[in-house]
């Protein structure tokens, strides 16, 4: 894993990079809603975004899903990545901090 410092490396994992928030008429195909959950200090707007976004949460070095991801430039682990296919939901879950 390269060092946390390493701007490229952390843009690449950044929310408000991955996920662009789609207009309605914008989308192709029905809309997912991704869902940040536990984030301290508040949180991040939940974005509206294609089917074809959702491969964005995967690293595409490894093919898993991300572990770590930047909020606003800060860094945190993941906990848990939950898709809900019935409600085309994603929640990404911050792991707490130990």
């Amino acid at each position: 894993m390269p060092p946390k410092h390493n701007f490229e490396w952390r843009s690449q994992r950044e929310y408000h990079n991955l996920f662009v928030n789609r207009a309605d008429n914008d989308l192709a195909g029905p809309a997912w809603r991704i869902e940040v959950v536990g984030l301290p200090g508040g949180g991040v707007p939940g974005k509206q975004v294609d089917q074809s976004d959702l491969s964005k949460l995967i690293d595409p070095s490894t093919g898993g899903f991300w572990e770590m991801m930047c909020f606003d430039d800060w860094l945190f682990d993941l906990e848990k990545i939950e898709i809900l296919y019935p409600s085309r939901m994603v929640k990404i879950y911050i792991a707490e901090k130990t």
